[in-house]
């Protein structure tokens, strides 16, 4: 049986949980109190804008982040590996050119054009260490934030509600 899409999921929510864990630390360290219950909102609902719902790339929520962490302890920054991973995963291109469920994929992404030629940026095939390699990336990062709220007295965790 092809476990792709259940050891990418585990990739992908570890990449959403890194996003929402950095928006509810900076939410934390900017002092920001809302009566906002998130849970109950719904399509169509405006909200104040802070750290948690504002528009901020996860490039920018790490810099915001490290500056943070990096006076208290430097090794407590996230690399920017994962921001590139992160768009590789969202702007790749993922195919195989067996139909077979059980051949690895290949992953590739490309630059912008530049005088109508593009730049491959990435390129690799998605097998069993691929997912254990980018698996384990983005789960060690997920660590080092978590670390570096508690070494700034933050919660990472607040109730959302």
């Amino acid at each position: 049986m092809d476990d792709t899409p259940f050891k990418l999921g585990k990739i992908v929510s570890n990449l959403q949980a890194l996003e929402c864990i950095l928006r509810m630390i900076l939410k934390n360290a900017n002092g920001e109190v809302t009566l906002t219950k998130y849970y109950n909102l719904k399509v169509n609902d405006e909200v104040i804008e802070d750290s948690f719902t504002n528009y901020d790339t996860l490039s920018q929520l790490i810099r915001k982040y490290n500056s943070l962490v990096s006076v208290v302890d430097r090794t407590l920054c996230i690399s920017d590996e994962v921001v590139f991973f992160r768009d590789v995963i969202a702007h790749g291109r993922v195919f195989s050119m067996n139909p077979n469920p059980l051949n690895p994929y290949l992953l590739l992404k490309f630059d912008k054009p530049v005088n109508g030629k593009v730049k491959v940026t990435y390129s690799e095939e998605m097998n069993s260490d691929w997912y254990e390699k980018n698996n384990e990336l983005t789960y060690k990062q997920l660590e080092v934030v978590i670390d570096g709220a508690k070494a700034l007295n933050l919660k990472a965790f607040g109730p959302i509600e």
